[in-house]
């Protein structure tokens, strides 16, 4: 059935590339992974007024696959509006790719909604093949593949099935954000938070952030291996720790004193601002908390079962993450209340990962493709 919608759409798509003329200064830009106001695309829309007047329409994911927004709506509006852009920045994969070409000139951006690598994805792991070809077909719209580093090209266009040509090492206009906060207004979001969140005042925010796992039982079980009473008993006189789970998680966190649930908190990037330390496991956070030079934690009690063939890394997990690792609630408890955080990891790790750490990557990206 998805299958058919994705044709259909495509298909409507392409005669409205035949029958009706491009805009110059139509820019989409297509919300695909909900990255909240600090994404990606919002940097991209904000730095785009200083260069002119560009009509510039944004798709969001929500609004974009909403039985509300209707049928029509979706294929005969929402088509017509990308048939009809000269630019099209996205964030995600687009499945209707596959069937919609494109009028020469158009410029089609992939901006991806992380930074570097870190876990496979895409095409890089495995994928059925049904996947695989509506990604390596669709994505030969792509004409720009945007990556923070040349040392991740090559993965980036594996990951994607296009010419190591497209992929362009111009940064990540999310990380813009935390280099154009000046002190003051990083004070700002700081007392913002406190002031809903009071009990934090004159302690160390912690984040604890894991991933999400491949399947329900084992996102069920996630939080039930945290050490949340043994935290509370131990560090919670010093240390305030907010607990945000994965959206594909849900609403799975068990209820119990001793943290703070802000899995609903509007922007994760202001998040990561306001926090002094992370724990995760798997997610690319620990980029936005490596960018900041703040210490990560990586509690990798699964490490074992996330290695499968099915998923893993791109490279050796404990030598490649930006901090140390640490395998039982009892480690945990006993690297953070020594502050054990292997700080030394995080240069080599972003000289990895990132060729800018500035505010202009969305400026950059700007510039190179209009």
């Amino acid at each position: 059935m998805k299958k058919l919608l994705y044709f259909v759409f495509g298909a409507v798509f392409n005669v409205f590339c035949v029958f009706c003329p491009l805009k110059e200064r139509r820019v989409v830009l297509m919300a695909l992974h909900n990255e909240g106001e600090n994404g990606a695309l919002s940097r991209i829309e904000e730095t785009l007024k200083d260069f002119g007047d560009y009509e510039i329409i944004r798709f969001n994911r929500d609004e974009l696959f909403s039985s509300s927004s209707g049928i029509f709506d979706f294929f005969f509006v929402k088509s017509r509006i990308l048939a009809t852009a000269s630019y099209v920045f996205l964030n995600d994969n687009f499945m209707p790719f596959k069937y919609m070409r494109f009028r020469k000139g158009v410029k089609v951006v992939q901006l991806w909604h992380g930074e570097g690598a870190f876990k496979r994805f895409g095409l890089g792991q495995k994928t059925d093949k049904k996947t695989a070809d509506l990604l390596t077909k669709g994505n030969r719209n792509l004409t720009d593949v945007i990556v923070t580093s040349k040392n991740v090209k090559e993965i980036y266009a594996q990951a994607f099935g296009v010419p190591v040509q497209k992929v362009k090492a111009y940064g990540s206009p999310r990380i813009d954000l935390f280099f154009s906060l000046s002190e003051r207004q990083k004070g700002e979001l700081k007392e913002k938070f406190l002031e809903l969140y009071p009990s934090c005042r004159g302690k160390k925010i912690v984040l604890y952030a894991p991933t999400f796992r491949d399947d329900k039982s084992s996102n069920d079980a996630l939080f039930s291996n945290f050490p949340f009473e043994k935290w509370r008993d131990e560090l919670s006189g010093e240390y305030a720790l907010l607990v945000r789970a994965h959206p594909q998680v849900g609403g799975s966190i068990p209820p119990q004193d001793g943290f703070i649930n802000v899995s609903d908190y509007p922007s994760v990037s202001e998040l990561t601002v306001v926090c002094d330390i992370l724990v995760t496991d798997y997610s690319s956070i620990c980029m936005d908390f490596a960018v900041q030079n703040k210490p990560t934690l990586f509690y990798a009690f699964d490490l074992e079962y996330y290695c499968d063939d099915e998923r893993g890394f791109y490279y050796d997990y404990e030598s490649y993450v930006p901090g140390k690792t640490v395998f039982t609630g009892e480690e945990l408890i006993k690297a953070v209340r020594g502050e054990d955080f292997e700080p030394e990891r995080r240069e080599k790790f972003l000289s990895m990962n990132f060729d800018y750490l500035d505010r202009y990557s969305a400026k950059r990206i700007i510039e190179k493709v209009l």
